[in-house]
C-alpha cells in the first residue's frame, strides 16, 4: 500500500476519514490491491515464521479477502503459486517455500525448525465482521471494472466482456443488414412482378386498338373481291376512261 498506509504523508486518507471509513477503506483497499497483484503467477507473502503465520482468529485482511482472492474464491482469478519468506529470521531472508496450492512448509521446518518466539500479541478481531468484511471484498471485485489502474487479469477480462459486446453488436448489425436486404430484394420483386402486368395489360390494349383491326376481323368492312369485272357484268377496261371522252369531246 505503500504512502497509502503511513498516516503523516500527504496521500493518506486516514486523517480525513472517521474509523469507520478509514477500516471500510483499508478493506476495499485490500481487495482491490489482491485483485490487481492476481495477475501475477507468482505471490511472496511476508509474515512471522512458524507457528503463528498469522492471526489465530483468521480474520485479517489477508485472511478474509486478501488471500481468498489470490486463491479464486473471490473474483473467479487465481494465481499459480503462493510462496511464504520470514525476513524477521537472521538467515532466511532469502528462503522461499510453497504454502498453495501444495503446501510445502516442512521445507522450511527441515531448514530452520519451528522457531518458538515469545507469545504474539495479536488485535482482536469480532467475528461478527466475518461476513461482512467477505461481503466487501466481493464488491469491490464485482466493481473492478471502475476501479482505475487495475490491470493484468483484470484487464483481460474487461477486455473479454468488450469483445464480445463487439461481437454481439457486429452479429445485431448483420442481422439488420440482412433484413434490409431481403426487405429490398422483396419489393424489387414486387415492383418487377407489377411492371410485367402492366406490360402484358399494355400489350393487350394495343392489340385491341382500332389500327391494328383486320378488315377481315370488322364486320363493316365489305371485302372487294379480286375481279376485273363489275356487278353488271361489263369488263372494267372496256369503258372508256374519262381522259378519252373529253378527248373525244373536243374532236367532235
Amino acid at each position: 500500500m505503500g504512502p497509502l498506509m503511513v498516516s503523516d504523508h500527504p496521500s493518506c486518507l486516514k486523517s480525513r476519514k472517521s474509523t469507520k471509513s478509514w477500516n471500510k477503506y483499508i478493506k476495499g483497499a485490500s481487495a482491490v490491491f489482491a485483485y490487481h497483484i492476481s495477475r501475477g503467477e507468482k505471490i511472496t507473502v511476508l509474515s512471522p515464521p512458524p507457528p503463528d503465520r498469522f492471526h489465530p482468529d483468521g480474520l485479517t485482511n489477508y485472511q478474509t479477502i486478501e488471500e481468498p482472492v489470490l486463491k479464486g474464491a473471490i473474483g473467479g482469478v487465481a494465481v499459480s503459486r503462493i510462496e511464504m519468506v520470514h525476513p524477521t529470521v537472521k538467515g532466511a531472508e532469502d528462503f522461499y517455500y510453497q504454502v498453495w496450492p501444495a503446501d510445502e512448509t516442512h521445507l522450511w521446518i527441515a531448514n530452520f525448525g519451528m522457531l518458538l518466539s515469545k507469545k504474539q500479541h495479536w488485535r482482536r478481531v469480532s467475528s461478527k465482521k466475518r461476513n461482512l468484511v467477505v461481503s466487501q471484498a466481493e464488491v469491490f471485485i464485482q466493481t473492478e471494472t471502475k476501479v482505475q489502474n487495475v490491470s493484468g487479469t483484470a484487464k483481460a477480462l474487461k477486455e473479454k466482456k468488450e469483445e464480445k459486446k463487439k461481437r454481439e453488436k457486429k452479429a445485431e448489425r448483420k442481422k439488420k443488414k440482412a433484413e434490409r436486404k431481403k426487405q429490398r430484394e422483396e419489393k424489387r420483386k414486387k415492383m418487377t412482378t407489377t411492371s410485367d402486368t402492366s406490360k402484358t395489360r399494355k400489350i393487350s390494349d394495343t392489340e385491341n386498338s382500332p389500327n391494328n383491326i383486320k378488315a377481315s376481323d370488322s364486320p363493316k368492312c365489305l371485302r372487294v373481291p379480286n375481279s376485273n369485272k363489275i356487278d353488271d357484268g361489263v369488263e372494267e377496261s372496256s369503258r372508256p376512261s374519262m381522259l378519252a371522252r373529253w378527248m373525244m369531246y373536243l374532236w367532235s
